[in-house]
């Protein structure tokens, strides 16, 4: 059973699994999907690949018919929206990280939403004019927080949420409530209750029905100083809704860590955005422990033919 890995940080990722499964036929590459010969891609045959989604696709893309066999693809990211059509072609399972998300993500998301709350632009702004302004800030305590995806990866923003003194809402597929959310909605209810909280974090997958989800009907029923997070998929946001979202609404904050191009062009109207932050794609990035981790995990089910961790339903999307 051969073992491919495509990812920029292959050998690392092979010296670790070598160390726990020595003697397996494990093959790193690291070029990206372009700087591969047809001759090396068509030497190998693996069973399994583990691969950042955007490299496999790409050789996929120049070689169609390369690596007809293989069975299972363990992605090493959580995004997996571009491998879909290959595994519905190809019919392989199709397994995305789901773990080690969890805290990088809460960190990532309260230390914007604090630091919009307490000022930190501005007043580094008036530390330069030596000006002292005693206004205070609202504490975060008695607010709702609203969460678009009430998932794996928001256990600790729900957590952190709590301990702030927060109210927790949610929006998923079925409505259904989990963790510590107190009411849920449907996505088709999503407009019903975007007035119900001041913060909203967005970490929703991207599917047919998430798609351009996060537009003006729901940007309209913010409060006027609302923060709005995006820590999901770039192509759930409506982009230019945002953006007459924030340029109607001086006080509004909004925090994007993803969009729908990446990188982000520079001749995108987002850059010039005062109430908007803009990170490149790095909230929460997988570890090598923990990708090889899960790999090994899934390994030991996928040989005794039992469900993977973090499986994709293919019909769904996620």
């Amino acid at each position: 059973m051969q073992i491919v890995i495509l990812a920029h940080n292959a050998q690392a990722l092979a010296d670790r699994l070598l160390a726990s499964i020595p003697s397996s036929d494990i093959v790193p590459l690291s070029d990206s999907a372009d700087a591969l010969s047809g001759q090396r891609v068509r030497d190998l045959d693996p069973e399994i690949v583990i691969a950042e989604p955007a490299r496999l696709t790409k050789l996929w893309e120049r070689f169609p018919s390369a690596w007809p066999h293989v069975k299972w693809v363990q992605s090493t990211f959580a995004g997996i929206e571009v491998l879909l059509p290959y595994a519905r072609q190809r019919q392989f399972k199709l397994t995305r990280m789901n773990r080690g998300f969890a805290q990088p993500m809460a960190e990532y998301v309260f230390g914007h939403i604090l630091a919009i709350r307490y000022r930190h632009r501005e007043f580094h702004a008036l530390q330069q004019i030596k000006h002292w302004d005693m206004r205070l800030a609202p504490t975060l305590n008695g607010q709702t927080l609203g969460l678009l995806g009430t998932g794996a990866v928001t256990t600790m923003i729900q957590t952190l949420a709590k301990q702030f003194g927060m109210s927790l809402i949610g929006v998923n597929r079925r409505g259904l409530k989990s963790g510590l959310i107190e009411h849920a909605v449907s996505t088709e209810q999503l407009y019903s209750i975007a007035s119900q909280a001041s913060i909203w974090v967005n970490t929703l997958p991207l599917t047919q029905c998430t798609s351009g989800l996060i537009d003006r009907r729901f940007f309209s029923k913010l409060p006027q100083n609302a923060i709005f997070v995006n820590v999901g998929r770039g192509q759930t946001v409506n982009e230019a809704d945002l953006l007459e979202w924030l340029q109607s609404n001086p006080s509004a904050w909004a925090v994007c860590d993803v969009f729908c191009e990446e990188p982000l062009p520079k001749s995108s109207p987002l850059w010039p955005q005062k109430n908007l932050v803009i990170t490149p794609h790095m909230a929460a990035k997988s570890q090598p422990d923990d990708v090889v981790s899960l790999f090994l995990e899934n390994l030991a089910a996928y040989t005794e033919h039992q469900p993977l961790t973090g499986e994709v339903n293919l019909a769904q999307g996620y």
